[in-house]
């Protein structure tokens, strides 16, 4: 049994990079003595209940590295995304002074270090899970739409320089990526060898209803922002009814911007055939996947999707901007990957009007889910963890 610590600033926040997180440790504490770093304190049963795993509070200790910012960073949020123009949580700046703080104690104690919160910069051997590598401004100003600015350069080059992310690959990394895509990001940004270990998804929580018995009509799940694009999967759904084809959709999603929130309703009000579900709980969002034939996700150079994922499992045909590691769970099958809304709605009306296509679609990417499964994921994990410490030893 190995002391393992693992690092993720906001364990208690709503996200995939949460979900890789619960599921780490659920994969970690079964071998290994292991110490949570965070500035959340843990909620183990909220995470239990939140991501489906199964962890004993007993099995964990915490510790929060730099209570300071507790009191410090969450209220500095709204300013600091006003000076920037973005929607930030301040995650890489957590980071970055996390770091600067823990580069100076000493982790003899610890055998591995595991970051499930992209780049990690510390003098003990340490596995770092990438969602997208924080510290590239140069990948940021390529992926992410206010990364451009004179502003989000100037703080990304602070959150790199204060992280010592400068010598990166001289403190003895490992790095794992979410995708394939991302992992080809981490390659030109650090020219590093990259494992994939995509994120975990609850399949099994999904028994889709027989193709003939679902609904004709989309399901859009993501929260209610920008990014998420909630305004252009709409777009798509008008231009469908003025050629003819009367489909309807629910957008699934928690609030992550209110003023977007606010025009997204607007919109919905105002079209009978789009329906804003808000927030579901876990066993409401599964029986609504369960009963729709087909999925829209409107971000552009999605890290992953594990949304989409999840519309794969329960039987649904995504359709997926064309970029980002979205278009891995899709299969790369260039009919369910569009450009622009009028690209996207040539290729819907296609799918949808070849019912042999559709079945074979359906039960292709059914075939994938056992890639994206949180039992596989755990393996890896574990699998990646014990040859890490036997490098060690």
């Amino acid at each position: 049994m190995a002391e393992i610590a693992l690092f993720h600033p906001g364990i208690m926040r709503h996200g995939g990079g949460e979900s890789v997180a619960a599921h780490t440790i659920e994969a970690l504490t079964d071998r290994h003595s292991l110490t949570v770093f965070s500035l959340d304190e843990p909620n183990v049963k909220e995470l239990n209940k939140r991501h489906g795993t199964d962890i004993r509070p007993e099995e964990i200790q915490y510790q929060n590295p730099l209570p300071i910012l507790n009191r410090t960073l969450r209220p500095s949020i709204t300013v600091v995304n006003e000076f920037l123009g973005s929607s930030l949580q301040l995650d890489a700046l957590a980071s970055a002074l996390i770091q600067a703080v823990t580069s100076y104690r000493s982790f003899a104690e610890y055998d591995l270090f595991f970051s499930t919160s992209n780049e990690f910069v510390t003098n003990t051997p340490v596995i770092q899970y990438i969602h997208f590598p924080i510290y590239s401004s140069f990948q940021h100003a390529r992926f992410e739409p206010w990364a451009p600015s004179k502003k989000y350069r100037l703080y990304r080059s602070i959150c790199r320089r204060v992280a010592g992310a400068e010598d990166m690959m001289n403190k003895g990394s490992t790095f794992v990526a979410n995708s394939n895509w991302t992992a080809n990001l981490v390659r030109e940004s650090y020219n590093t060898d990259v494992e994939v270990v995509y994120p975990p998804v609850r399949t099994s929580d999904f028994d889709p209803n027989d193709w003939m018995e679902k609904e004709d009509g989309f399901i859009a799940i993501g929260r209610i922002h920008p990014s998420k694009k909630q305004k252009t999967i709409i777009e798509i759904l008008d231009r469908l009814h003025k050629r003819g084809a009367s489909y309807h959709l629910h957008l699934v999603g928690g609030i992550g911007s209110e003023s977007y929130a606010a025009e997204v309703r607007k919109l919905a009000e105002s079209r009978p055939y789009v329906h804003l579900e808000g927030y579901l709980d876990r066993e409401e969002m599964v029986e609504l996947v369960e009963k729709h034939k087909y999925g829209l996700h409107g971000r552009q150079y999605e890290h992953f999707g594990i949304s989409v994922a999840e519309l794969v499992a329960g039987g649904c045909i995504p359709f997926v901007p064309d970029g980002g590691g979205q278009v891995e769970i899709v299969g790369k099958r260039s009919q369910l990957m569009y450009e622009n809304p009028s690209q996207a709605v040539e290729k819907i009306l296609s799918v949808t009007g070849n019912q042999h296509l559709q079945r074979d679609i359906q039960k292709e990417l059914r075939g994938h889910c056992l890639d994206f499964s949180t039992d596989r994921f755990k393996k890896k994990i574990q699998s990646l963890v014990s040859s890490e410490l036997s490098g060690c030893n």
